[in-house]
């Protein structure tokens, strides 16, 4: 089956580091009536990305699996191709990209249900979060367009509960969204330390 590499390579910057968790070191590929949906997630953030079969593919009869990060990044993306095959037969993965042949075993063990930690809606309310992990959308943003100073992304806060981050642009051939969890901080603050001298008050007007 071919798939969008670019947007399997969007997911795995996301894949968790942690040795104890191994069947988060992976990106989980679902074969959906409407396309390949790729997961990722370190139980802080989760992104779900996906995109359309190719002209004249069908539904693959797939269960859902994962693919191991290590074999992920042994793939290097062109700027040429984001098309890849990807094939999957008796525990083996192999992803054929621009004349190469890379095959690792698939991860052995299930994935988390990902869609129970998705917020249906969001209450507005404001939260906070950790700045690498912003950075972390920033950057997949940037890989996505192609530009380093193209990294804007929009979180839709939802207080204490996960938030939704849109961090794609609209013109692309695949959609993804993230998820993101609140963090616990000091108390924000209401105003300047005194220390500052900050004399009347003010109002800073976005760019």
């Amino acid at each position: 089956m071919q798939i969008n590499l670019k947007a399997l390579k969007v997911a795995a910057l996301f894949v968790s580091s942690d040795e104890t968790r191994y069947y988060l070191k992976g990106v989980c590929v679902e074969s959906r009536p409407d396309g390949f949906v790729f997961t990722a997630t370190n139980g802080h953030y989760l992104t779900m990305v996906r995109h359309d079969y190719m002209d004249g593919q069908v539904m693959q009869s797939w269960a859902p699996f994962i693919i191991p990060i290590s074999l992920i990044e042994r793939v290097k993306l062109s700027r040429h191709c984001d098309v890849a095959d990807l094939d999957l037969f008796d525990g083996e993965v192999t992803i054929r990209y621009m004349g190469a042949s890379y095959t690792e075993n698939r991860v052995d063990g299930s994935f988390p249900d990902a869609r129970r930690v998705v917020p249906n809606s969001v209450s507005g309310e404001v939260a906070q979060f950790n700045p690498a992990y912003i950075a972390l959308y920033g950057k997949a943003r940037s890989m996505v367009t192609g530009k380093r100073d193209n990294n804007m992304i929009t979180v839709s806060h939802n207080g204490g509960s996960p938030a939704l981050v849109n961090f794609m642009p609209d013109d692309q051939d695949f959609q993804a969204f993230g998820v993101l969890m609140p963090c616990r901080t000091d108390k924000p603050m209401s105003a300047p330390p005194a220390w500052a001298h900050v004399v009347g008050t003010s109002v800073a007007q976005a760019a």
